[in-house]
């Protein structure tokens, strides 16, 4: 799956994305994370705890327990609030029950802090609200669940070439939308997910 965007830079970024992993995956999305030796992002680590072993960066979702949250704090993988530098991209994360203070602190760093990276990478559990990703049907009604995160889109678009939002909205099915001048990323699946930033938008390719 691929979503062309207005072209802004002629190199491709490139991370894993493991979502909810299943057990019977776990193996192979470990080997996945040693192999590829690039940047790495948990959003829920379903049933393969032993990715939190690994050189990951990572948010927690409503179903993850606290360890997880330990885990990823022990390992200074831990997203929600923060940003992470790691070459010419940089990863923040939002997490489901405090992210309105998250967004806060991360408009703060992105005022303070000397990046160089190109590319913005955003993780959340829920899409941006009025994106084409948080659309959802009930009742024979569309409504839009996701969180208010405009501002922090038009900033960072502001300042960055590229600035992908990516969720795991379980309601919503695997889409690819342009919104506020950024590209938003919602995976539906498990397992794990090579995601592409090029210079003519985002490919999505299903690895485990």
């Amino acid at each position: 799956m691929s979503y062309l965007a207005t072209e802004r830079s002629s190199k491709s970024r490139t991370f894993l994305l493991l979502h909810r992993i299943p057990y019977e995956l776990c193996k192979d999305v470990s080997d996945l994370v040693e192999n590829l030796g690039i940047p790495t992002i948990v959003c829920g680590v379903g049933q393969c705890y032993e990715v939190l072993d690994k050189n990951v960066l990572g948010i927690n979702l409503l179903e993850d327990d606290t360890y997880v949250v330990k885990k990823l704090k022990e390992i200074d993988g831990y997203l929600p609030g923060n940003v992470v530098e790691r070459g010419e991209m940089c990863f923040a994360g939002l997490d489901p029950l405090n992210w309105l203070q998250n967004v806060s602190r991360i408009e703060k760093l992105l005022e303070e802090m000397d990046l160089r990276c190109r590319t913005f990478v955003l993780v959340s559990q829920y899409p941006p609200r009025g994106s084409r990703c948080s659309e959802v049907s009930l009742f024979g009604r569309k409504l839009f669940m996701g969180v208010e995160i405009d501002d922090l889109l038009q900033r960072a678009s502001k300042r960055f070439e590229n600035v992908v939002v990516v969720s795991i909205n379980e309601l919503v099915p695997t889409c690819i939308d342009r919104y506020r001048d950024c590209i938003v990323v919602n995976i539906r699946r498990e397992g794990a997910t090579l995601v592409e930033v090029r210079s003519d938008g985002v490919e999505l390719r299903d690895l485990a």
